[in-house]
């Protein structure tokens, strides 16, 4: 899931092909999706559907998020249908991706903390601290708006504030007995 979803992210902020760009983010979001399930994750995307929308509405939001990438994958179904170009889908399976595959892991790639900065800045209302969520419209001025600028300007800098922190944090002994 990590790759793909550095892959997507990688894509999107070079203006690639957005199909391969949803291809990868819902593969990624299929994947991350049902370990969450299956681990009872409270990141789990079933849950927050089942938690906070109405039970007649949670066939239509599945079918929001998966009937693209599905088609995509395997155009068995609906094959003479055509899906318009929608960035907001795509980044927003990107998001969750990313999200769930943090509450998996523990961490995000650099690639995946700079999408979340600049989907944040972009769609402030997805950030939960509200004292962030407010300062979002102030912050988003620093930035480039173009999205392959804003990439290649925050890259770095997200390398090496990571670089810094991993500079601190002491070697992993190895177990006894390891070769």
């Amino acid at each position: 899931a990590r790759r793909q979803i550095d892959t997507a992210i990688a894509l999107y902020f070079c203006n690639g092909d957005f199909i391969s760009i949803h291809t990868l983010a819902y593969a990624a979001f299929s994947l991350v999706k049902d370990i969450c399930d299956k681990t009872d994750n409270p990141a789990s995307f079933t849950r927050w559907v089942k938690d906070t929308i109405h039970p007649d509405q949670h066939d239509q939001v599945f079918k929001a998020i998966s009937s693209a990438g599905n088609y995509f994958k395997h155009a068995d179904r609906d094959n003479e249908k055509q899906y318009p170009y929608i960035p907001l889908k795509y980044e927003y399976i990107l998001f969750l991706s990313m999200r769930m595959y943090d509450a998996i892991c523990g961490e995000l790639t650099s690639h995946m903390t700079v999408f979340k900065v600049w989907y944040m800045l972009h769609y402030p209302k997805s950030c939960s601290d509200e004292k962030l969520r407010d300062s979002m419209p102030n912050a988003r001025k620093n930035f480039p708006e173009n999205k392959s600028q804003f990439f290649y300007e925050v890259i770095p800098i997200e390398q090496m504030a990571l670089a810094r922190i991993i500079e601190h944090v002491p070697p992993v002994q190895p177990r006894s007995g390891a070769h």
